[in-house]
């Protein structure tokens, strides 16, 4: 067997039961935009097979870390991923709806592979408050004040201020 492949030859002769699994692998492609799992990370898989009438339903649980770029500040960043999920697996081919599973073997890489997808932050941070950098020197503003003067330039709104005409100062309607 390979990894991410389990046996179901007694749960498909039987036609119900449930068998228990767990194991520690680790799979290639696991990214999106700035954040990804590193393809030697173990991956920890465990959960369970049920025969129904329909398929094979599984209960599954993964645990592995997960690794990135912070998108403010561009400092490493990094985290826990922590999913599950219950899929029914049919004989035949994968559809929209369900996986699918040829004979006595039910692979549940792409499953694996989808759920770490979907848990991966698409805009990772090093920290919740992280302040980024500054858009006019570059410098970190985590480590304090960059010394950049802010600069009040025009607002695109004021167009809309001079359409309207002077507000009253008591702030009542015209």
């Amino acid at each position: 067997m390979r990894d991410y492949e389990l046996s179901v030859i007694t749960l498909r002769q039987r036609g119900v039961g449930l068998e228990q699994f767990s194991f520690t692998s680790t799979m290639h492609g696991i990214e999106v935009t700035s954040s990804h799992v590193d393809p030697t990370e173990p991956i920890e898989v465990s959960g369970k097979v049920e025969a129904t009438g329909e398929g094979l339903l599984v209960s599954i649980q993964v645990a592995t870390t997960w690794r990135g770029d912070c998108v403010r500040c561009l400092a490493p960043a990094s985290g826990e991923l922590v999913t599950s999920a219950r899929e029914l697996y049919v004989e035949g081919p994968t559809t929209d709806d369900v996986y699918g599973f040829h004979g006595d073997v039910l692979d549940l890489s792409e499953l694996v592979h989808d759920l770490l997808v979907l848990e991966l932050p698409v805009l990772p941070l090093c920290r919740d408050d992280c302040r980024g950098l500054c858009a006019r020197c570059g410098a970190d503003l985590n480590e304090g004040p960059c010394g950049c003067e802010v600069q009040v330039g025009p607002s695109p709104f004021d167009v809309l201020d001079q359409l309207q005409g002077p507000r009253s100062e008591a702030g009542g309607s015209r």
